[in-house]
């Protein structure tokens, strides 16, 4: 059984997110390309791109499950992140 667990801090957490945002269409845009440039240091956007590229849909998953557990986030916190993603994509 592979491993899906990360060693991610909270901002390669959340880039881990936007890019999966920016995926959700199956093609990362321009304009998406640069929101993420302009709110992720470029090391850790190179490094994360990198490991988002490498994964499937079910690995992107549970890796995103498993970082939320690990950060104890609660539905409360979730939401409120999930609402900060609609806004810098949406917006």
């Amino acid at each position: 059984m592979e491993n899906h667990n990360t060693t991610w801090s909270k901002k390669e957490f959340k880039t881990y997110l936007m890019l999966l945002c920016a995926n959700a269409d199956f093609i990362e845009s321009e304009d998406e390309k640069d929101i993420i440039k302009s709110k992720v240091n470029p090391d850790i956007l190179k490094h994360i791109h990198k490991e988002f590229d490498a994964d499937n849909d079910y690995q992107r998953l549970q890796k995103i499950i498993n970082t939320s557990k690990r950060f104890g986030y609660s539905k409360d916190k979730a939401d409120e992140l999930l609402s900060e993603l609609k806004n810098l994509f949406f917006n």
